[in-house]
């Protein structure tokens, strides 16, 4: 009968791979050693005893001292790199044909998105989420089952590459795990948990720890209903919070328009207001220009939906502007407030010299003065002043921004000493 090799029962990973550059270290007691080797020097000794003395510490054994110094010196350096890189024992596919029908191989999915930041009677909702899944861990039997865990955010990640039987390794990535300000993917996240279990054997289970926010968990739903990415014989269970999710109401898609205001123009700002709640609420919203409070309007929102706010603005000097629409603070805090930074311009003069009538349609002058100021009024960006080549000495172009030359006569001499003062 030939010789089938016994499989792998188990394998060393690291947690922290990078720390092995901690290895460098290991120059300090090579460089200690050499700084501890003895000179050769001609020394006069009056007595016996001393040469005796001098012959001993030259002796075979003494020198094999000082390299069993260096290699104790060089494995405890060694030893506390290793233990900064998170050594952790963990089980191989190839051994779970041995072990696996002895335990169940659990995947814990915990919800780490912005909705999970909420607080429901003070207490942070990925708090309770949290304990919910350590309950999940302290159900399990250490040295027999086997667990993983994957944080769900936009990019979901397991925390292991295998299922392992450290148990207190996955609780301890459990606990320090904080919520992101993203949403989460639950699909990836799902399809990762799969392919964990899909190498066990016996009872697998998938427990999902999350606040089951709609937002996330809608366009979810319709696409595991399409196709699952898990395992047949996967169970899967669902664990929401103990208090349902306070309601929420939330800011996104901030717009001005126009998107370049003039000082003195009509502006107008626009976002969307959404209701998360199953009843209808009314909430105050509130503009602030530079953290000052210039407008505020309720509004009454229905369920699951969304509703556009419009505020009236104009603005007196130009320069920078800071935007803040608010809505009344809520326990989800991530979705509160949205900001838009805006440059304020002036209308600036610009003076349109051409002898064609400005309003007669087809002519150079015409078209050219209405791409400058289509509207014709404050919410442009330049305020067009027709001159003939003429009437454009220096004192009537002293005040413009810009001068356009369209269609001209002959220029005159006025005309071009006009024009080579502004220039210059």
């Amino acid at each position: 009968m030939p010789f089938a090799p016994a499989p792998h029962l188990a394998a060393l990973i690291w947690t922290a791979p990078l720390a092995f550059f901690g290895l460098a270290l290991l120059a300090l007691p090579v460089i200690a050693h050499l700084l501890n080797r003895r000179a050769r020097q001609r020394v006069v000794f009056p007595t016996i005893l001393l040469l005796q003395a001098s012959k001993a510490s030259q002796s075979q054994l003494f020198r094999l001292r000082r390299w069993l110094l260096l290699a104790l010196r060089c494995l405890a350096v060694a030893a506390v790199v290793a233990a900064f890189a998170g050594p952790l024992w963990t089980q191989r596919p190839a051994a779970a044909a041995v072990v696996q029908a002895e335990g169940a191989s659990v995947v814990v999915l915990l919800d780490r998105s912005a909705s999970a930041n909420q607080r429901i009677g003070g207490v942070r909702l990925t708090q309770t989420l949290k304990a919910s899944g350590l309950r999940v861990l302290d159900e399990l039997e250490a040295g027999r089952d086997r667990a993983n865990l994957v944080l769900v955010d936009a990019h979901p990640q397991p925390a292991f590459e295998a299922m392992t039987t450290n148990l207190p390794a996955v609780r301890q990535q459990l606990e320090q795990a904080e919520t992101l300000p993203e949403p989460a993917d639950w699909v990836e996240a799902i399809a990762l948990a799969g392919s964990l279990l899909a190498d066990q054997a016996g009872d697998r289970r998938l427990v999902i720890v999350s606040d089951l926010q709609a937002t996330n968990w809608r366009p979810t739903l319709n696409q595991l209903v399409r196709a699952s990415p898990l395992p047949e014989g996967v169970e899967v269970t669902v664990v929401p919070p103990s208090e349902g999710a306070a309601a929420n109401v939330s800011l996104s898609k901030p717009t001005l328009q126009p998107q370049a205001p003039v000082v003195g123009a009509a502006a107008q700002v626009r976002v969307d207001v959404r209701n998360h709640a199953s009843a209808p609420v009314v909430r105050s919203v509130t503009l602030e220009v530079d953290g000052r409070a210039v407008d505020r309007q309720d509004v009454q929102l229905d369920p699951d939906r969304a509703t556009s706010v419009l505020f009236d603005l104009s603005f007196d000097e130009p320069g920078w502007r800071a935007l803040r629409v608010a809505v009344e603070e809520d326990p989800l805090t991530h979705d509160n407030a949205a900001h838009l930074a805006v440059r304020v311009g002036q209308q600036r003069e610009v003076v349109l010299i051409g002898d064609d009538p400005p309003d007669e349609p087809g002519s150079a002058t015409y078209f050219t003065a209405r791409a400058l100021a289509p509207r014709g009024d404050l919410r442009d960006r330049y305020r067009v002043t027709h001159l003939t080549s003429a009437d454009a000495t220096a004192l009537r172009l002293r005040s413009a921004s810009l001068v356009v030359l369209t269609r001209v006569g002959p220029m005159s001499e006025p005309f071009a000493a006009a024009l080579k003062r502004f220039v210059s």
